[in-house]
This record gives structure tokens, C-alpha cells and sequence, in this order.
């Protein structure tokens, strides 16, 4: 990449000033790698250092807090680790307040007593210190947010049974492991900040748990395979709860999760077969993967406004729901999302969907009453979800209902007799191999309407020679993304309807020029972003032949009511 000049970079960072009112710190990275004159190993990216090794048979470590400049902000994986093939007899670290992160393995194995980790440390990864045997003092401060499994396991400080307060190990303000054995309701000692993965994974005998105000995170597999766990207390101030959090816990009835959480992951709830109810506040915008999957007796969800995005099978199996609402806002239904949701017979999907995945609503109640499909094909609200083959392996033309605005992943795929397909000029989007297999579809008319067209739509359509689009080569190009992924053979013919045009100062092609398009502009600038060339078009806004700062500052101008001297807002070829 071409390095800037000073004066360049100090330009850029004073017109984006000017802009946005503050400055951004831009980093440069150096892309460098070296062995420091101690044995320290080391990688610089984005300005900051990792250590990755240590070759030195110096017993005595003391880390540096910078390398060639740059602070040594992370201890990478295995970095000191000693095995039997490589045996590292450290006795001392010293770990320098510049560390925000100690990866996997950083330090397993080695001979030291005591360990101090300094209040700039945010993330300790798994068996960051296993199997230290000699290790029985550590100090852990509350700037920890995240410890990996087995973070401590096997440490001298960990096999002494004193340390251990009612079959729980807690390190200063952190809860490092549970015994299997602890049964019954547990209270969480107050103070406590931060929960390592998996400390309880496995507790069958765990019957109700309560965790203090402080902590802010509930960590990846903490509480898997509870068998027991029937409730849960989660104050508020957590953020997030992590992948597998509470997966299979059998006996867990119900679940309040407080305003605040942002994020619950991926099967973070899966396979809690006795989940009835589980309260979610607006905080939510994130719901992972299988996150509720297979929690067979939940019966009513209400999912938050700001979720964006239903993530496959987020929803799958849940065998007792009966009716669901996607809020306004959702873009995305993933794959399989609501599959075998065999009570699911009332569904609500709004305007703002763009893609449904492939059985997002398969073996639903909705889906197998037969009154719901209309001539072979299935409706929810003003989407295409689906074909019924055996119908479409006899007809030969089909008329898409008006008002439909999505067409579903596979909607009609293997439709192997239809040769004439009729899209009405209200159907936005187009999914993921939507019409492949339809070998016998010899041509098609895609209305200007639509804006997104997935990944190989037009796979196996063996006869079809022409498509013929309503807009503009632009505007198919951007609805079929950057690459043609779209399954049509190089012999096909696409036949525009339109000139290419484009909006001057319109960056983000939205249809409307304003500060956003300003503040793409910059970002664009600042390499922060990436503009197509449709947008490289319409951002040069003073006609140069180059995107720069003065372009923002034209529309930023024009938008206040400024006078510029270029025409912003015109439509150009």
C-alpha cells in the first residue's frame, strides 16, 4: 500500500477535523516482524505489538511495554508455553500494564509460583496458565471481562483445597471453576465481576443460581449441561450471553433477560426443553444461531424492535410456539429458522425482509395447512416462500401474486416445466438459487423494483438465453453485488431498459443527497470503506476525476443551503 506523506496525512486528519468535528486516530500498520535482543519474538500490526515466542533461556522474564516504538499490547498464543518437546523452565514473569490480552496457552506449563496480572488486562483465553503446577499466587484485577476455560486448571493455586469455597473457586473477583458436585441453590459471591467459560459446564446437580450485580458478561458454555438448573437470576448491567451459555438445561423453566443485554448467542438457550417463557428487552439486537433451537415447550416469544437479523435456526423445533411476529426493521430470515416449529400456524413478516432462507418456515403448522397455499405455491404475507414440486413439475407458467416484494432462498427451485415466469414490479429482492433447476425457463423479465438478487439464482437453467431487466446495467450490477455469482452462462444475453445513470452527490445511493453522503465520502477517503463504481461516480462531486475531502465539503455545503458551483443532484449518464 502507498504510504502518505506527512503533510498529506496531516491534511487529510485536518480536513476530516473540519467535517466531523473531531479527529480520528488513523493507524498505519507496520506489518513487522522481529526478535527483540532478550529472545522476545514479536509481530507489529495496526501499531501495536503481539509477542509470539520467546527464545530465550533466560528463567526470569520480564516483558517489555514497547517494542521498535509501539506498545506490547497482547501476549499471543503458546507464546511461553512449555511442552515436552520443548520444555521452558520460566520461574518468573513480570507482564508490563500495557497487555490488554494473554492468549491460549500463553503460559501453560511453566515453573512459576506467583503471577501478577496488571489492571490493563481485558481477556485471558483458555488454558492461558494450565498445568503451572507450581503456580499458587495469583492476582487478578476487575479489568478482567473475559476468562477462557481452563483458564487456571491444573495450577497449584487451583489443586489446593483450600482455595475452594463451597466445591466454587473464585480468584479475587473472578469465578474460575465449580465441582460437579455442587448442587442445590447457589448464590454467586457479591463482588464478583466476571464468570470464566464453562465453570459450571456439567453441574447436573445445580438446581437455581444467582449472580451478583458486577458481572457483565455470561461467558461461552457457563452453565452447559445442567440438567437440574430450573431459574436463573441475571442482573442487569450484562451485556451479552455467550455461545452455548445455558444449552441443555433440561429443567430451566423460564428466563428474564434484563434491559441491557445486547447480544445472546449462538445456542446459547438450545435444547432447554422445558423453556416456556423467556422475556427479552429492546436492548437485544442480536439473536445467534440455534440460539432457542429445540426448546420444545416455549410457546410465546416476543422478539425486540432492533433485532435486525433472525439467524439460522434461531427458532428451529420449538414445537410449542404457535405464533410469531418479525418486527419491522428485519432484514434477514436465515435458513431454517423456524423449521419444525410444528404449532407454528400465525406468522407476521414485514415489508422491510430482503432475504428468507432455505425452510425458514419448513414443517410449521402455517406451512402444512394445505388452505395456505395457493396454486402450488406458498404466501406469507407479501413474501414467496415456496413451491409445491409436484405442481411445478406440470405447469408451465406462473404469475407471481401483486404486491409480493420477496422471493424466497429456493423458492422455485426444480421447477423443472415452468418456461414463463411473471415478476410484479413490487418484488424487491430475489434469493439464493431461487429459480435453479428450472431448466425449461427460457427467458425472464426482472422489474426495476428489484434491488438485491442472491447468489446463483439462475443455476441449471439450461434454456435460458435473455434476461431483460428494467433499470440500468448499474443498478442490475449492484443488486447482484460486486461479482456475477448469479448461475447465468456467459451466452446469456441481459438486456437493460435503461441508461446508466446516476445522481451526483448521492454516494450511498439512497436516492437522496445529504450529510451522509458527506460522511461515507470520508470514510471512503480515510480507507475506512470501500465505494463501488457507481458510487466513486456519484461522490466525485466536483467532477475532478478523483474522490477527496472537497467533494464531502461540497455536499456538506450544498446541504447546508451553500451555493456550490457544481451541479449536485443532477442525474447523470
Amino acid at each position: 500500500m502507498k504510504k502518505r506523506t506527512f503533510l498529506q496525512t496531516l491534511s487529510l486528519l485536518m480536513a476530516i477535523f473540519i467535517l466531523v468535528g473531531v479527529c480520528p486516530v488513523v493507524s498505519v500498520s507496520a506489518n513487522t516482524t522481529g526478535v527483540t535482543k532478550d529472545g522476545f519474538v514479536y509481530e507489529i500490526d495496526n501499531e501495536e505489538v503481539e509477542i509470539t515466542d520467546y527464545v530465550s533461556d533466560e528463567p526470569k522474564v520480564k516483558i517489555p511495554s514497547s517494542i521498535e516504538g509501539y506498545p506490547v499490547t497482547s501476549i499471543g498464543a503458546n507464546a511461553f508455553r512449555s511442552v515436552i518437546s520443548a520444555p521452558r523452565f520460566i520461574t518468573e514473569v513480570t507482564i508490563p500494564d500495557t497487555v490488554t490480552s494473554i492468549g491460549v496457552y500463553a503460559f501453560s506449563g511453566i515453573k512459576i509460583k506467583s503471577i501478577i496480572i496488571p489492571d490493563s488486562v481485558t481477556d485471558i483465553s483458555a488454558f492461558a496458565f494450565y498445568s503451572s503446577q507450581l503456580l499458587d499466587s495469583i492476582t487478578l484485577p476487575k479489568s478482567v471481562k473475559h476468562i477462557g476455560e481452563s483458564a487456571f486448571r491444573s495450577t497449584g493455586y487451583y489443586n489446593t483445597k483450600e482455595n475452594w469455597q463451597d466445591d466454587v473457586l473464585y480468584i479475587d473477583s473472578a469465578l474460575i471453576s465449580a465441582k460437579e458436585s455442587v448442587s442445590g441453590e447457589l448464590k454467586i459471591k457479591d463482588g464478583t465481576t466476571v464468570i470464566a467459560d464453562r465453570a459450571f459446564d456439567g453441574c447436573e446437580l445445580l438446581g437455581s443460581v444467582t449472580i451478583p450485580q458486577g458481572v457483565t458478561s455470561i461467558g461461552e458454555y457457563i452453565f452447559y449441561d445442567c440438567k437440574a438448573l430450573e431459574s436463573v437470576t441475571i442482573p442487569k448491567g450484562v451485556k451479552n450471553i455467550g455461545t452455548f451459555a445455558f444449552a441443555n438445561c433440561s429443567s430451566l423453566k423460564k428466563v428474564d433477560i434484563p434491559d441491557g443485554v445486547i447480544d445472546i448467542g449462538e445456542h446459547a438457550f438450545s435444547w432447554c426443553s422445558s423453556l416456556e417463557r423467556v422475556t427479552m428487552p429492546e436492548s437485544v439486537t442480536s439473536i445467534g444461531a440455534s440460539a432457542f433451537s429445540v426448546c420444545s415447550s416455549l410457546d410465546e416469544v416476543i422478539i425486540p424492535s432492533g433485532v435486525t437479523n433472525i439467524n439460522e435456526t434461531a427458532f428451529s423445533a420449538c414445537a410449542s410456539l404457535k405464533s410469531i411476529v418479525i418486527p419491522k426493521g428485519v432484514t434477514s430470515i436465515g435458513d431454517r429458522a423456524f423449521l419444525s416449529c410444528t404449532s407454528l400456524a400465525d406468522i407476521t413478516i414485514p415489508e422491510s425482509v430482503i432475504t428468507i432462507g432455505i425452510d425458514a418456515f419448513g414443517d410449521t403448522a402455517y406451512y402444512s395447512n394445505t388452505d395456505n397455499w395457493q396454486d402450488g405455491v406458498l404466501y406469507i404475507d407479501k413474501a414467496l416462500i415456496g413451491i409445491e414440486s409436484y405442481t411445478f413439475n406440470k405447469i408451465n407458467e406462473y404469475n407471481i401474486k401483486d404486491g409480493t416484494n420477496v422471493i424466497a432462498d429456493y423458492a422455485f427451485y426444480n421447477g423443472r416445466t415452468l418456461e414463463k415466469l411473471t415478476i410484479p414490479s413490487t418484488v424487491k429482492s430475489i434469493g439464493y438459487k431461487a429459480f435453479g433447476g428450472c431448466r425449461a425457463l427460457n427467458n425472464i423479465a426482472i422489474p426495476e423494483s428489484v434491488i438485491y438478487i442472491g447468489s446463483w439464482t439462475f443455476a441449471s437453467c439450461d434454456s435460458l438465453t435473455d434476461v431483460f431487466y428494467e433499470g440500468s446495467q448499474f443498478q442490475w450490477d449492484r443488486a447482484v453485488g460486486d461479482e456475477y455469482k448469479t448461475g447465468l452462462r456467459r451466452t446469456i444475453n441481459i438486456h437493460y431498459a435503461k441508461e446508466n445513470t446516476y445522481v451526483l452527490g448521492d454516494a450511498n445511493c439512497d436516492d437522496n443527497v445529504n450529510v451522509r453522503d458527506a460522511t461515507l465520502i470520508q470514510k471512503a477517503v480515510a480507507s475506512l470503506v470501500t465505494l463501488d463504481d457507481i458510487q466513486n461516480l456519484a461522490a466525485d462531486t466536483d467532477l475532478s476525476g478523483e474522490v477527496n475531502v472537497k467533494d464531502a465539503t461540497v455536499i456538506q455545503k450544498w446541504a447546508a443551503g451553500i451555493t456550490v458551483d457544481f451541479p449536485i443532484g443532477d442525474v447523470k449518464n
